[in-house]
């Protein structure tokens, strides 16, 4: 799989991460509205959902994964209405140091951080067990896709690394919603500016 999305570099730190991981789960994770905000996918239960999403290799064996609206703003979840929502906020670098590399012969000065996403899945449905089902589900594999080295090999190539998923915890539930995070801790990787 190929990202599209440059590399990270000292003057994209911030946008290029959010960038590259929306370009990534966009390969797993169909969306459910499209650029103009109507739904692509109008199912109320669960199981009709859930087989209208993509059908993809997570954790050495094949899945379908649910579609869902993934948002990397923070705010409130916009109105609940039937299906997934995953909610993705950063917190910031929790460590920054420097480090000089060599590469081909020469050294060059790299700004390592290590910092964390937090996931939010909220799914919303009719009956409540279609909505911890939903909200389980999502959870569970984006936690997969995370865990796996082979799933993320694209993100290394672009300046994220060493990423570590925390379990899918609990958050709350209600009749007709659900809500899980998944909590993870990465390391991005680029060249510091030389200051002039």
């Amino acid at each position: 799989m190929q990202l599209t999305t440059p590399a990270i570099t000292a003057t994209t730190a911030e946008t290029a991460r959010c960038l590259l991981l929306e370009e990534w789960l966009g390969k797993y994770f169909k969306p459910v509205l499209d650029l103009a905000g109507n739904d692509l996918i109008r199912q109320q239960e669960w199981k009709g959902y859930r087989e209208a999403g993509l059908s993809r290799v997570v954790g050495g064996s094949r899945q379908r994964i649910p579609p869902a609206d993934i948002h990397f703003t923070d705010g409130p979840f916009p109105h609940p209405r039937p299906g997934v929502i995953i909610r993705m906020t950063w917190l910031s670098p929790i460590t920054t140091y420097r480090k000089t590399h060599t590469f081909a012969g020469r050294q060059q000065e790299m700004i390592h951080q290590k910092f964390a996403w937090m996931f939010w899945v909220r799914a919303n449905f009719d009956r409540s067990r279609d909505a911890h089902a939903a909200s389980k589900t999502s959870a569970e594999l984006l936690y997969k896709l995370f865990s796996n080295p082979a799933s993320w090999r694209p993100l290394i190539r672009k300046g994220i690394y060493k990423i570590c998923p925390d379990k899918p915890k609990f958050v709350a539930n209600g009749a007709d919603y659900e809500m899980r995070l998944v909590v993870v801790e990465a390391h991005v990787r680029y060249a510091a500016v030389s200051e002039v």
